[in-house]
């Protein structure tokens, strides 16, 4: 049978078997026998090839196959999932991700909270993929899932700290303190690309000449950074009040500055 063979030694035909189960059960178990317990067979055989499989594209195969023949919102299908954003190889994470909003239920906390971890990741695909999904994952503006993306802000690494920034405007309502309080930490930021990011979030968070966020981006038009200044300066054109005096005059104030960009900015109605 095809569950036999999925403990076959042959790595190809357990992958074999994965996708004719997954057939059979057809799209989220539409073709399961309507007696006996198929759907609970099928997450548990998935299950064992996805944790226990050595081989990175028989797992990758059985999680798919998984997200793909399960009905939503089973319980040990997520457990599942969640497993598998831990799996040390970055295509099966990523999969995972991906499929996790397939599988759970909106608002479902071990979901929102083990992919939200994975902003955290060492793969830049992976953490991409998270702030594409998090936001599919519960019901809109949910707060836990607004803190768990500020946690992030203040990780070690740049790198997550500039996805955690970019992936706030995806899940958390205008204005929201705690969110405007993180893009004002990360426009203080050590790297560049952090700062960057949050004055590219910046204006979809604030009010129009809301303090201290515009004199903190005025503050950036001296960055040592020529793309730092650059973006400021197209920041300001969103967040600040029509003709403020004190942009006006630093904008100026950069016109000869020949490493950064302004091309347009003086055209904005400051």
């Amino acid at each position: 049978s095809h569950v036999g063979r999925l403990r076959h030694t042959s790595a190809d035909m357990r992958a074999q078997a994965i996708h004719a189960l997954a057939k059979a059960a057809g799209p989220a178990g539409a073709f399961l026998p309507k007696s006996g317990d198929w759907p609970s067979t099928i997450v548990k055989v998935f299950t064992e090839r996805i944790l226990k499989d050595t081989v990175a594209e028989v797992r990758l195969d059985a999680l798919h196959a998984l997200v793909e023949a399960c009905p939503p919102g089973d319980p040990e299908a997520v457990k599942t999932c969640a497993a598998a954003l831990k799996d040390a190889h970055r295509d099966v994470r990523h999969a995972a991700v991906i499929g996790m909003p397939k599988l759970a239920s909106s608002g479902d906390e071990r979901a929102i909270f083990s992919v939200a971890e994975r902003l955290e990741d060492s793969d830049h695909k992976v953490r991409k993929s998270v702030s594409a999904v998090l936001s599919k994952l519960s019901t809109e503006h949910d707060r836990r899932l607004v803190q768990q993306v500020v946690l992030r802000l203040s990780s070690i690494h740049a790198v997550v700290r500039k996805v955690a920034v970019l992936t706030l405007v995806t899940v958390a309502p205008k204005g929201t303190q705690e969110v405007v309080a993180g893009i004002e930490g990360c426009l203080k930021d050590q790297d560049s690309q952090v700062r960057i990011a949050a004055m590219k979030v910046l204006p979809s968070q604030v009010s129009l000449g809301q303090e201290p966020c515009t004199t903190l981006v005025l503050e950036l038009l001296r960055d040592p950074s020529a793309d730092v200044r650059t973006a400021a300066a197209d920041c300001l054109s969103e967040i600040s009040i029509p003709r403020d005096k004190r942009v006006i005059a630093s904008l100026s104030e950069l016109t000869g500055d020949s490493s950064t960009d302004l091309y347009g900015h003086s055209l904005v109605p400051l």
